[in-house]
C-alpha cells in the first residue's frame, strides 16, 4: 500500500552515486523534498525525465528544496548515469535490500523487481503533502512537482503571517507581562480580556496630557 498524503514519510538511508550516505530525516526542518522513484538508469523513459529535472525543475537549485532520486540499480550504474548526463542531484541506490525503500513507499512492482515511477513531496516536518504514481510505460509532469512545492510555500507563507497577524492569547499575555517587567509606556492599559475562549481585544491607549 502506498504512502498516503498526510502520512509521516517513512525514513531511509541510501547511498548516492558517490557513495555517500544520505537519509531522509536529515532535511527535517531545512528542506522541502522532492522523492522520486524510477525503474532503471539508462532506459529511455527514465531518461527522459530525469534530463527534464536537469533542464527544467529549477526549484533543485533552492536553499529549501532538496531532490532525491531512487531505482533498484547500484550506484555503479548510477555513478556511470550521472557522469554521462551531468546529473548533479542524488541518485541514490535501492540495491540491497532489493526496493526495500520502494517497497515502504509502496511503489514496489515485485513480478518485474524494480519500482513504479512513484513521486512524494515532503515538507519540513517529514509529512507526505503530495504524490503521484503512474505506470512504468507513463512518465511523470515536472509542472505537477513545480505546482506542489508552490502551493506548499504558500501554505508555510500563509500560517506564518497568520501567526503575526492573530497572536494566540497567550502570546498577548506574554508580551505585556515583559513590557510591564521593561517598564514600556502605553502597553497593556487598552488590552481587555474577554470571551469564553479567552480571547483578547485590544482597544486604542491615549495619553490625553499629550498633544
Amino acid at each position: 500500500m502506498a504512502v498516503e498524503i498526510g502520512d509521516q514519510a517513512p525514513d531511509f538511508e541510501l547511498p548516492d552515486q558517490h557513495g555517500t550516505p544520505v537519509k531522509l530525516s536529515s532535511f527535517r526542518g531545512a528542506k522541502n523534498v522532492v522523492l522520486v522513484f524510477y525503474p532503471l538508469a539508462f532506459s529511455p523513459v527514465c531518461s527522459g525525465e530525469l534530463c527534464a529535472l536537469r533542464e527544467d525543475f529549477p526549484e533543485v537549485t533552492r536553499d529549501d528544496v532538496e531532490l532525491l532520486t531512487v531505482s533498484v540499480d547500484s550506484l555503479f550504474a548510477h555513478r556511470a548515469w550521472a557522469e554521462q548526463e551531468n546529473f548533479q542531484f542524488s541518485l541514490l541506490a535501492d540495491f540491497w535490500p532489493h526496493g526495500a525503500v520502494a517497497k515502504q513507499y509502496g511503489v514496489f512492482d515485485d513480478a518485474r523487481g524494480l519500482a513504479t515511477r512513484g513521486t512524494f513531496v515532503i515538507d519540513k516536518q517529514g509529512v507526505v503533502r503530495w504524490s503521484v504514481i503512474n505506470p512504468i510505460p507513463q512518465a511523470r509532469d515536472i509542472a505537477d512537482y513545480q505546482k506542489a512545492l508552490s502551493e506548499l510555500a504558500l501554505s508555510a507563507w500563509w500560517a506564518a503571517d497568520r501567526r503575526l497577524l492573530a497572536p494566540r492569547p497567550s502570546e498577548v499575555r506574554e508580551l505585556i507581562s515583559r513590557s510591564a517587567a521593561l517598564r514600556l509606556p502605553g502597553l497593556g492599559a487598552g488590552i481587555r480580556w474577554g470571551g469564553a475562549a479567552g480571547s483578547a481585544a485590544v482597544t486604542p491607549s491615549c495619553d490625553s496630557g499629550r498633544g
